[in-house]
């Protein structure tokens, strides 16, 4: 028996969203609490490395010969090339939990296979990645709008890649045509999905920076860095799963209005 899935309007997608996110919290807990603890070391690590030619910046401070030849190349750039590779596959994963929750098959979602299935699609999903973030910064050359534009655009590639297990081009290609001639209906969805998101990460930040003031003195030490990390954890998953599911949402809802997309 076939059953038909029906395309939802931007409060029905939400809804479905949020519903997701909190179903499957427990399951994007161990996925971004490692991602996030890597990536808050790394920075940590590129910035303590370069703390003397950070803080003359931040400073404004006068950029001598001596200070430039402080800063260590090394650190820097071993630490974004982490972080670059490790983006993707991280992606991949979140992006599989919702996915596989919208065929509510959650269950299916293990946190050992995906990270294989991950790795053994690495090199497309990261090439795939980079071309995106190549348009994107493409768009810059046209005023911040361009770039804007291209993320939209760009906005399904990972339910594309999950899902359609698709070539790094084809994958570009398909979430271009997953949303062209509706470009305007989509801009104004995701506008309102990321007042949401900026809404609960401003209000989630001034509340720890509240806590670390309140019981740390040095804002700066490593123990500040834990204990940010602690505390700003759960709405980090909160809204990394909320935006992963919302993607998905959209991809499917592009679909099924474009395709007929349903299941049997």
């Amino acid at each position: 028996m076939e059953t038909t899935l029906q395309p939802h309007k931007l409060g029905q997608l939400l809804d479905h969203s949020f519903r997701m996110t909190l179903k499957n919290y427990s399951r994007f807990l161990i996925p971004v609490a490692l991602y996030s603890a890597v990536t808050t070391a790394l920075m940590e690590y590129m910035f303590s490395a370069n703390s003397e030619f950070f803080s003359a910046v931040s400073a404004s401070a006068q950029m001598t010969e001596d200070l430039l030849s402080s800063f260590k190349s090394g650190p820097y750039f071993l630490s974004l090339l982490l972080i670059i590779l490790i983006s993707p596959l991280f992606q991949f994963m979140v992006n599989d939990i919702a996915v596989k929750s919208f065929f509510l098959r959650e269950d299916d979602w293990h946190l050992p296979s995906s990270l294989k299935k991950g790795l053994e699609r690495f090199v497309p999903i990261l090439l795939a990645t980079l071309l995106s973030s190549l348009i994107i910064m493409g768009g810059f050359l046209v005023l911040i709008v361009g770039a804007l534009v291209a993320a939209l655009f760009l906005s399904l590639l990972y339910p594309v890649l999950i899902f359609e297990e698709c070539s790094p081009r084809e994958s570009l290609r398909r979430s271009f045509l997953l949303i062209r001639g509706e470009f305007f209906q989509m801009a104004g969805y995701w506008i309102v999905f990321w007042l949401i998101f900026i809404g609960m990460d401003m209000i989630s930040s001034q509340l720890v920076e509240w806590i670390l003031r309140l019981f740390l003195s040095n804002s700066g030490s490593m123990a500040s860095t834990i204990l940010y990390y602690i505390l700003s954890l759960p709405v980090v998953i909160l809204s990394i799963g909320l935006q992963s599911c919302f993607a998905v949402n959209m991809y499917f809802n592009q679909r099924i209005k474009r395709e007929g997309f349903g299941l049997e």
